[in-house]
C-alpha cells in the first residue's frame, strides 16, 4: 500500500510516454464524451477510459506468463529484479567502495528495515547467472 519509487529503463520511458501522448489520448477523448469531461489521474485506463485497477493489471501479467508458458507473479519478479540488483549493486561496490549494495537496495525497494532486505544476501551466495542474463536479455529487448 506504500508508493515505490522505480527505476525502468529508458526505453520503457519513451514507450510509455508514447501511450501517454496517442493511445491514452484516445481513450480520454471518447470517455469524455461518455462520462466526466475530465483527465482521469491513472496513468494506466481501461478501454472505456477509466482508471485500471491494480488487480487488473496483476490478472493482465498473470494472462501474459501463462501465454508465455511460464510460472510468474508480480512478487516473484520483485524477488528476481531485488537478486538480479544487489549481485549488481556489489559489482559495482568493487570499483566504488562508498556504496553499501544493501543500503542501496533497501533504498530501492523501500523497505524500511534493513533486516528486511538482508534476506537477499543469501539469494546472492547462489549462482545467479541464469537471472542476470534473463534481466539483461529483457532490457536489451526493450532497446
Amino acid at each position: 500500500g506504500r508508493s515505490r519509487i522505480i527505476y525502468p529503463p529508458a526505453p520503457l520511458v519513451d514507450r510509455t510516454r508514447a501511450y501517454v501522448r496517442e493511445e491514452r489520448a484516445v481513450l480520454v477523448r471518447r470517455a469524455a464524451t461518455k462520462w466526466a469531461d475530465r483527465d482521469p489521474e491513472a496513468l494506466f485506463l481501461t478501454c472505456r477510459g477509466q482508471p485500471m485497477k491494480p488487480r487488473r493489471v496483476g490478472a493482465m501479467f498473470t494472462a501474459a506468463a501463462e501465454a508465455a508458458g511460464v510460472t510468474a507473479t508480480f512478487h516473484a519478479l520483485r524477488h528476481t529484479f531485488a537478486a538480479a540488483m544487489l549481485r549488481f549493486l556489489q559489482r559495482e561496490a568493487r570499483a566504488n567502495p562508498e556504496l553499501n549494495p544493501l543500503l542501496a537496495l533497501q533504498v530501492l525497494l523501500g523497505h524500511a528495515d534493513l533486516a528486511t532486505t538482508a534476506v537477499y544476501l543469501r539469494v546472492v551466495e547462489t549462482d545467479l547467472s541464469a537471472i542476470e542474463a534473463s534481466v539483461d536479455d529483457l532490457y536489451a529487448a526493450l532497446l
